[in-house]
């Protein structure tokens, strides 16, 4: 009799169904593992969004620049200092980002990333001065700086398989946004002019809006609710930890340098318009939202380690290569 029990209460229930119900006792049973991974499928996304939109600001120092070189009359010291404020305070600050939202545990940081980078980086147009573009470009990298830690950590919660194509979406996301950036205000400033880019906020204030509706609460670990750090985890891993780390600064040298002066060199040096020369910048940080998809794919497949090498490796070739022909060009036009 108690065998038959669990068959007949599953009779029962199914018996009070409305018509029209198809699921089944079993479907019940496997339900849990579906939502929680069509859960972290669908926080992925909209943390992908997020990404998205806040990397978006932070490759807009770089398209307006040949622009605010005209205005301000900024020697090219002044604006590397820009860029090197904007690294420091979108990048380098990140890891301080990370243990605030550890400590306090809370969604502000993700939720505010998109609005504070879009209201500041958008509105360097309004600048009276060089004082305030370096500190509108400092609190718009606060905004992207506030957004990568918590969001990452979170990005692929509760999804269990191919986790490193998942994570390469997420990434990719970013470059994508960091991609469209160029192409973005420089369409803003080409139609509205640089006194009017404000304009370009709207997409991270509605960004953040999205993720105050649906972004739901980090679940809270017993180590959360401690109120101090422990760095056991990271100490037992400090040695790859450090090795990547190196590696990302190097590669980010590299990208910021090419994000920030690249658009400028084309319009002063080589007389580009500033919408092609921005065209040619979203271009080439396409093509590394491009990599980053297929490094995460091809992670799962052959090996983090064997993607790494191969990506630093082929990485410097171009560069060399652009290097060795401009000094060829310079050499050959002094004879």
């Amino acid at each position: 009799m108690s065998a038959s029990r669990p068959a007949c209460v599953a009779i029962m229930v199914a018996s009070t169904r409305p018509m029209g119900s198809f699921e089944t006792p079993i479907a019940l049973e496997e339900r849990p593992a579906d939502v929680v991974r069509r859960r972290g499928i669908l926080l992925l996304i909209l943390l992908s969004c997020g990404h998205f939109s806040v990397d978006v600001y932070s490759a807009a120092l770089g398209a307006l620049e040949p622009l605010l070189v005209e205005r301000f009359h900024i020697t090219l010291t002044q604006v590397g200092i820009l860029g090197g404020l904007l690294a420091v305070s979108s990048s380098v600050m990140q890891p301080a980002y990370g243990f605030l939202s550890d400590w306090f545990h809370t969604r502000l940081f993700t939720m505010l990333g998109p609005a504070t980078a879009g209201l500041f980086i958008s509105s360097l147009g309004l600048a009276p001065s060089y004082g305030w573009l370096l500190l509108l470009v400092f609190l718009g990298g606060a905004g992207v700086a506030a957004f990568h830690p918590p969001a990452a950590a979170r990005a692929i919660h509760g999804i269990q398989e191919n986790r490193g194509r998942w994570m390469a979406f997420f990434v990719s996301s970013g470059t994508l946004g960091f991609a469209v950036g160029p192409t973005y205000f420089s369409l803003v400033a080409g139609r509205l002019g640089l006194s009017r880019t404000y304009w370009a906020a709207a997409p991270g204030l509605a960004v953040t809006l999205l993720l105050f509706l649906l972004l739901p609460a980090a679940p809270v670990t017993p180590g959360h609710r401690r109120r101090r750090s422990d760095w056991k985890p990271l100490l037992a891993v400090w040695k790859p930890l450090g090795l990547l780390y190196a590696l990302v600064f190097l590669r980010s040298v590299v990208q910021i340098v090419f994000a920030q002066f690249l658009p400028l060199y084309l319009h002063t040096a080589r007389g580009y318009g500033v919408g092609k020369a921005n065209y040619i910048m979203s271009a080439y940080l396409a093509a590394g939202a491009l990599g980053g998809f297929v490094g995460g794919h091809s992670a799962d497949r052959f090996g983090g380690r064997r993607v790494i090498l191969f990506s630093m490796a082929s990485g410097r070739l171009p560069g060399w290569f652009w290097a060795v022909s401009s000094c060829c060009s310079r050499f050959r036009s002094t004879w």
